[in-house]
């Protein structure tokens, strides 16, 4: 599972980047990692806002649910969704169907498994530009968004090579695919085609400190890389 991403990036970096806005720039606040497990905030773009940022909660609830976050996802944990599981019927999606959404983040993390110890790593642009992950999402009946990560298999090369614990990774949108992705009339089949192509990308992974695996470490050094001499040479 992917519960924790990075977006350091500044307002300016997002609006020129992707040729957006911010709906509450005021409330935009750059952050080395985000725990999607403390109930955290993701900047997205909607099909319904293709030309702005807005915030969702990380964690998708059924649009008319009224309980809870942290007791809907004791039980039905939608931090990440596979991408095969995008026709279930019991996926709390809207009631007109499927809403896709892209997640701006500059980076998520992954472990890696050797001899008997787990190393995170940090995936990355280089120069920690933004860059867009496939979502969902759906709108509550208070306005409130909430939205999940899109991971599947054979998406993305360097996420496999790391993180030997899962197959899955997380579905990397390109900048050139996004008014695509963000379009409600996209196929099935048009879909596939657009995932077909997803596992090409510039990203680049470190090993970072093993204190990423506590729960409340959340500061600008976290993203250095680290030596560990046990370790097999970086990615």
């Amino acid at each position: 599972m992917y519960y924790k991403v990075s977006n350091t990036a500044t307002r300016n970096d997002i609006e020129n980047e992707f040729g957006v806005t911010l709906k509450y720039p005021r409330l935009h606040l750059p952050s080395p990692v985000i725990n999607g497990l403390d109930e955290e905030l993701l900047s997205v773009i909607t099909e319904d806002s293709p030309n702005q940022v807005n915030f969702a909660i990380w964690g998708m609830l059924p649009n008319h649910y009224t309980g809870d976050w942290e007791t809907y996802q004791q039980i039905e944990n939608t931090l990440n969704i596979p991408l095969d599981k995008l026709s279930d019927s019991s996926l709390p999606l809207n009631d007109n169907g499927h809403k896709r959404c892209l997640i701006i983040v500059t980076g998520y993390f992954v472990t890696h498994l050797h001899r008997g110890e787990l190393y995170p790593y940090y995936v990355h642009l280089p120069k920690n530009k933004p860059f867009l992950l496939g979502g969902l999402y759906t709108t509550l009946d208070d306005g409130f968004l909430t939205t999940s990560i899109l991971v599947g298999k054979g998406i993305n090369g360097i996420s496999q090579d790391i993180h030997n614990l899962s197959p899955n990774a997380p579905l990397i949108v390109p900048m050139d695919q996004k008014a695509d992705w963000l379009n409600h009339n996209l196929t099935n089949s048009d879909l596939d085609s657009l995932m077909e192509k997803n596992n090409r990308s510039n990203l680049t992974a470190f090993p970072i400190a093993k204190e990423f695996y506590y729960r409340n470490i959340n500061f600008q050094s976290m993203l250095e890389p680290v030596f560990y001499a046990t370790l097999p040479v970086p990615y």
